[in-house]
Order: C-alpha cells, then sequence, then structure tokens
C-alpha cells in the first residue's frame, strides 16, 4: 500500500493561528518548518520503497494516533494542509486540487505515540511506484 507515516504531533489551527498573530515572520517558520519534517518523511518512505506518485485522482486516507484526548479534532485534522501541499512539493501528487484530491478522510486513535499516518489510493489514473518496482523485478 502507498503509504508514509509522520512520526510526530503536528500543530493544529491553535498553534498555527497563534503563531500568525505573534507575527507573520512566526506563521511562515512554523508552516515551512513543519513541510520541512513531513517531506523528509515522505522522502523517507520513497527511499524505503513505501511511497511513490501517483499520476490522476487519489482518496487520501488520515490516520491520526495521539496519546491523549486533549485537542480538539478539527484543531488536529487542519495539519491537513500541510501534508498535502508537502506531497505536492515532493511530487507524491500533482495538486491538491478536487482533480487529483477527490477524497479525504480521516481517523483518529489514542495510542502510545504521536504519529499520523497517510495512506494514498488512486482512484483512476496510474501510480508510477508501481510501473518502477514492475521494472526493477520486485
Amino acid at each position: 500500500m502507498n503509504h508514509f507515516i509522520i512520526p510526530a504531533r503536528l500543530p493544529g489551527l491553535n498553534e498555527y493561528t497563534e503563531a500568525n498573530r505573534s507575527g507573520w515572520q512566526a506563521g511562515a517558520r512554523l508552516k515551512k518548518d513543519t513541510e520541512a519534517f513531513i517531506r523528509f518523511s515522505i522522502r523517507n518512505a520513497r527511499n524505503r520503497g513505501l511511497c511513490w506518485p501517483v499520476q490522476g485522482a487519489a482518496a487520501i486516507v488520515f490516520e491520526w494516533q495521539e496519546r491523549n484526548r486533549l485537542r480538539d479534532l478539527d484543531n488536529i485534522f487542519f495539519a491537513k494542509k500541510f501534508v498535502l501541499d508537502s506531497m505536492v512539493a515532493e511530487k507524491i501528487i500533482k495538486g491538491d486540487s478536487q482533480r487529483y484530491v477527490r477524497i479525504l478522510a480521516d481517523s483518529f486513535q489514542v495510542g502510545e505515540t504521536d504519529q499520523v499516518i497517510v495512506k494514498i489510493i488512486l482512484l483512476e489514473g496510474k501510480e508510477n511506484g508501481n510501473q518502477e518496482r514492475e521494472q526493477r523485478g520486485d
């Protein structure tokens, strides 16, 4: 399955709003740093053969895991913006418009670690990773 794991708790809307209120540079820095970490996670998964680009429309499933239930769900899934922008920058999806992302689904659970598992399900089009693996003989 085409997926990657972000091994951390991502900033929510409250943290992003607070950063922006303290100055536009702080908000921009939070977004840039968060996306850099997500992009590192995507590249790590790509190098391990767990994640590959899709050409066409996809459904993206987010499995949010946090150590407790202190944050509101809508505050948590605000981080989708950072994840989708990072996926576009890493060329996993061509864009984050409705042409390329047809379904966004979320599940939430309490666990031992903070992490986000992002699964990319091809709805129509082709998956480049499958072609690359077939050519390598994997």
